[in-house]
């Protein structure tokens, strides 16, 4: 086990496995980040937690071209240099804090 790796819960809607229902539901899942690549985290009035990190990397995007009249027209894909942000729940953010040794 990596020491440096923090586990968090990540939860996401997705549309349910069953193929005769249209239903949707969360699925969670358990990620992790290198706690050296952390540069920042901001709290949220909810009790998560964001975390940013120092992992700028390359990303391809589709940007929506319109016409005068706001109409979609094509997309255009750009090269975007972005980071990761990482929300954490109220559960994960209190062992984050505890584990870099932060007391609210």
């Amino acid at each position: 086990m990596n020491k440096n790796q923090f586990y968090y819960t990540r939860k996401e809607v997705e549309k349910s496995k069953d193929p005769e229902s249209s239903a949707m539901e969360i699925v969670e899942y358990i990620d992790s980040y290198s706690l050296d690549l952390v540069t920042r985290t901001l709290a949220i009035a909810d009790g998560r937690r964001i975390v940013l990190l120092n992992d700028f990397h390359e990303e391809i995007v589709e940007r929506p071209i319109t016409n005068k009249r706001g109409e979609v027209i094509r997309y255009e894909k750009r090269k975007e240099v972005v980071h990761s942000e990482i929300y954490l729940e109220p559960n994960d953010a209190e062992i984050y804090m505890k584990l870099t040794n932060v007391e609210e």
